[in-house]
């Protein structure tokens, strides 16, 4: 059973995940690790999200950024991938395809 995100209150985050014990170390603890994995991939998208912009022009070192679009993107963490939709932007000569 994969880790969920069960609630997002205001800065509060709670997350559920089951560990099957075998009554093999070795094994539990794979097992422990992989649940603590997902837990945090399932924590990591509203932290990151929390960063999004809301979709108004930007200026970075004096240069303008516009909205290019809304868009799901893969972001690593230390947990692993995670995809998460956001705001992406580009300067009046384009941006990545």
């Amino acid at each position: 059973m994969p880790a969920t995100l069960l609630e997002q209150k205001d800065n509060i985050l709670t997350v559920q995940f089951t560990v099957k014990l075998t009554g093999q170390m070795f094994t539990d603890e794979q097992a422990l690790q992989q649940s603590l994995n997902e837990a945090g991939e399932a924590a990591m998208v509203p932290m990151i999200k929390q960063f999004d912009t809301n979709g108004e022009p930007i200026r970075v070192n004096g240069v303008k950024h516009t909205l290019k679009n809304y868009a799901p993107e893969i972001y690593e963490t230390p947990y692993g991938p995670v995809q998460i939709e956001r705001h992406t932007y580009q300067t009046c000569k384009g941006g990545r395809a």
